[in-house]
């Protein structure tokens, strides 16, 4: 789907040409949708989700392959830049937008907290995301000028670290699950296996810009094995996640106070329920100066 709209809203656009690069924005939506990948963790389809699953659901979960899943997300970017049908304008910023967990996450999830036999699908690694961001850096290396004036938001990215929680952190999860849902969770053992988070590189001209990370858990995670990365509990217990991959995962992790800046533009960034956080992309903005009509 594409959509076009005049900077300003119908503000002032002149104020906009001396502010920045860009007097229009022009977006296009992938053709998949959160849930998809909702079906496919849940495996109950109805005739029509069985077949908007059949022309979609292929770039919901990375099955086997990472590098095969995100050649499918990359057929995704340029079905929307084809989408466009025009020379591209120095005048327009260009946005693709995936939904959340497009670019990689694995199944099942919520269901296995259920069911105490059941197989559990770890997340991706740190590592895996690292090689997410090359994927596209390369893809896009290959073709400068094409992304020129190119916002990549590709979907987020559902990774984890190893931690090795006790098990008073994991009854609070427990006694959470029990008043939030009015159901006991399953669990095993009396630790967690990975703190989650719930990421999104942003590209613009073919650089990665900034790594966003969602702040609210909205994401069904397995609370036998994991924790949100984001939560308390894991910043209580920063010094037990697995400290090489923290390491690496440490650059990434880094959150800008700020919207990001793009030529001259300010572009607030949410995830999911995020944009009712306390702390959601427009109150951040005003935390930092922008005015609403930036």
């Amino acid at each position: 789907d594409v959509s076009q709209s005049p900077l300003g809203n119908g503000l002032d656009v002149e104020s906009f040409k001396s502010q920045g690069r860009y007097k229009y924005v022009k977006a296009v939506t992938a053709p998949i949708a959160t849930g998809c990948a909702m079906w496919k963790m849940f495996g109950s389809f109805s005739k029509e989700q069985e077949k908007l699953f059949n022309n979609y659901g292929r770039h919901c979960g990375v099955e086997q392959s990472l590098q095969d899943h995100l050649e499918r997300v990359w057929d995704l970017v340029n079905l929307a830049m084809e989408a466009v049908q025009e020379k591209q304008s120095s005048d327009v910023l260009y946005v693709f937008v995936a939904p959340e967990w497009a670019l990689g996450r694995r199944y099942p999830a919520r269901t296995q907290s259920h069911h105490p036999g059941a197989s559990y699908a770890p997340p991706l690694s740190v590592a895996d995301l690292k090689a997410a961001v090359e994927f596209f850096l390369n893809r896009m290396a290959a073709q400068p000028d094409r992304f020129e004036h190119w916002l990549l938001a590709p979907g987020s990215f559902y990774w984890g670290i190893p931690i090795a929680m006790e098990s008073p952190a994991l009854e609070q999860l427990r006694q959470y699950w029990q008043s939030t849902f009015n159901e006991e969770l399953v669990t095993e053992g009396g630790t967690t296996s990975y703190a989650v988070f719930n990421s999104m590189p942003v590209f613009f001209s073919g650089q990665m810009v900034r790594m966003h990370h969602k702040r609210l858990e909205a994401d069904f995670l397995d609370l036998r094995h994991e924790v949100w990365g984001n939560s308390p509990l894991v910043q209580d217990n920063w010094s037990k996640l697995n400290q090489t991959q923290l390491a690496v995962a440490e650059p990434l992790l880094e959150r800008p106070d700020c919207p990001l800046d793009v030529a001259g533009l300010t572009i607030g960034i949410d995830i999911c329920a995020d944009h009712c956080a306390p702390d959601s992309a427009a109150r951040r903005a005003q935390g930092c100066g922008v005015n609403q009509s930036d």
